[in-house]
């Protein structure tokens, strides 16, 4: 598991796609918003929709119910926009591709637990 998300990496470095060298700038809310939408104007509608999908990954993170519903009773709303911003903040496209997919594996390996520890009782 861990070589494949590895090799995806290295393969989403490698090839390099379009708006690959185009960076996310968390700096602020605007610049934040600014980039994002700079990178997905040099996409197709099939690669903007999986870029959108592994910002959405990335964000939730490992624990997406986990990750909301603290925000949620700390009563912070803009926390999970913080957490998006800083997380991604620096990365090109094809790095959050990558990012999303470890985080999506990691997610997998989470419920997979959940579903042995519920099993076992």
């Amino acid at each position: 598991m861990v070589a494949r998300i590895l090799a995806l990496c290295l393969f989403a470095t490698a090839v390099g796609c379009s708006g690959g060298s185009l960076k996310i700038d968390g700096s602020s809310d605007e610049a934040f918003q600014a980039s994002i939408e700079k990178i997905k104007a040099s996409l197709t509608a099939e690669e903007k929709k999986a870029f959108e999908d592994a910002m959405l990954a990335v964000g939730l993170g490992e624990n997406p119910i986990q990750n909301l519903l603290g925000s949620a009773v700390a009563g912070d709303i803009e926390a999970p926009k913080r957490r998006l911003r800083d997380k991604l903040d620096g990365k090109t496209r094809d790095e959050v591709l990558a990012e999303a997919e470890v985080v999506l594996a990691a997610r997998k390996a989470n419920m997979a637990a959940r579903d042995i520890t519920a099993d076992n009782n």
